[in-house]
């Protein structure tokens, strides 16, 4: 998927792009959608998302989504419908991010251009294109349609963000300005880390920290990095370990949930900055776990499935919360197991394989649930707690849901190597239920 924000106050702006974007020549057509009323436009526009990645064939239409005022409406009832509908967004990103192959088209205001990335932070820093629109002449369709890989195209882009931002500065060293540059390295850097370029995002994850530091130190900009400062944390983090740095990655990932801490305290306790301390805690207990302080990454896993069971009785059970969950169970589940804690570490699987079933059955065969449900069952059909027939079961039903897994999609040739071992276990359980046959 390809996130475009599109900021503009002028409808004849927007529907210039809108025209634009309709008439490319591979693309079906575009799908427009704005809400007619501000209270229910979170949740049609989600629905509308999840219908269409329910319809493969329309993946090359490009999605429009225009979150303007109405005149039936007061623009304070719309600033809302705003704030929550981008909250749902942001908390879906993952799952767009694998289910809609396409490009998604959020159009705002403009004053909305500094207020997204705190609305909606993860989507704003995996979006792949930002423009200000004051008339109807801007074309976008040669930059798209540059013939470039999606991967390279994203490089190229956030580089030139990076390239604009420095300019900005060196003509005017504001705080707004310094922020964007730390913002559009930290969005080079998450690219960088997706090509397998660890120092490069290091590089760039480390000069956004040093940014954000210092205006943090300034009076004028304390209280509004911290956020985009945990972010970066995060990058760089995971860019340490990339490279082998393990003790820095749980140094860095550990400032990362403090950062978190403090904001989920000064938010009083909001949902979406609780969600963001889940997997800053996740991530220091990968790094914890790398260094091979087991128990640490235990605790640091067990606290996010904690916070994960306690955001799922505030928010309700919606299907990416409960796909949380089912993640969180199995780094849990892992922790247990390095730790010599078996039965534990099976009662934490049986919950994941529960969970991932109840979601199939809810979202369909096809759902990006597919891959965890045949973790799940690897993990069973490995426990020696389990009677051996039910871990032949497992086996086999892990190796058919993984044969027919669609590649392309789900990046399956990530995980050959959990493929070959579901292969080895299968052919090894087969003989022991042979051998205990005579």
């Amino acid at each position: 998927m390809a996130v475009f924000f599109i900021f503009s106050d002028q409808a004849r702006a927007l529907k210039s792009l809108r025209l634009k974007l309709a008439k490319w020549p591979e693309r079906t057509g575009l799908l427009e959608f704005r809400p007619a009323q501000p209270n229910s436009a979170s949740l049609e526009v989600l629905e509308l998302l999840e219908a269409e990645a329910q319809h493969p064939s329309h993946q090359a239409r490009p999605i429009w989504i225009e979150l303007t005022p109405s005149d039936a409406y007061g623009e304070m009832e719309w600033e809302a419908a705003r704030s929550a509908c981008l909250a749902r967004l942001n908390e879906s990103r993952e799952w767009m991010m694998r289910s809609l192959r396409r490009i998604l088209v959020i159009a705002l205001p403009s004053e909305w251009r500094s207020r997204v990335g705190v609305v909606a932070p993860d989507l704003w820093h995996v979006r792949t294109f930002t423009a200000e629109l004051q008339d109807g002449n801007v074309d976008l369709s040669q930059r798209v349609r540059a013939g470039q890989g999606a991967a390279q195209l994203k490089t190229i882009l956030a580089a030139g963000d990076v390239q604009q931002a420095r300019r900005d500065v060196q003509l005017q060293a504001s705080i707004p300005a310094r922020r964007e540059l730390a913002l559009a390295l930290l969005k080079l850097g998450r690219q960088a880390i997706n090509d397998g370029r660890f120092q490069a995002a290091c590089d760039a994850a480390q000069e956004a920290v040093d940014i954000l530091r210092a205006l943090g130190a300034t009076d004028a900009g304390a209280g509004r990095v911290g956020s985009d400062l945990q972010q970066v944390l995060l990058l760089l983090g995971d860019a340490e370990l990339g490279l082998g740095q393990v003790l820095a990655a749980v140094s860095t990932h550990a400032q990362s949930v403090a950062i978190c801490r403090a904001l989920v305290w000064e938010s009083k306790d909001t949902p979406e900055v609780t969600r963001r301390l889940v997997f800053a805690l996740l991530s220091l207990a990968d790094a914890q776990r790398q260094a091979a302080d087991l128990d640490s990454a235990l605790q640091s896993s067990s606290e996010a499935l904690q916070l994960q069971r306690e955001y799922l009785a505030r928010v309700g059970a919606s299907a990416q919360a409960r796909l949380d969950l089912v993640r969180i169970l199995g780094r849990v589940a892992d922790a247990l197991r390095s730790l010599g804690r078996e039965e534990a570490a099976l009662q934490a699987t049986l919950e994941e394989v529960a969970l991932c079933r109840a979601l199939q059955a809810e979202l369909g065969a096809s759902s990006d649930v597919t891959p965890y449900l045949v973790f799940g069952l690897s993990d069973l059909a490995q426990s020696a707690l389990v009677a051996p027939e039910l871990r032949r079961s497992a086996s086999a039903e892990a190796l058919a849901l993984w044969s027919g897994l669609d590649r392309e999609r789900f990046d399956a040739t990530y995980y050959d190597g959990v493929l070959q071992g579901i292969r080895t276990l299968d052919q090894q359980l087969n003989a022991e239920t042979s051998l205990s046959s005579h």
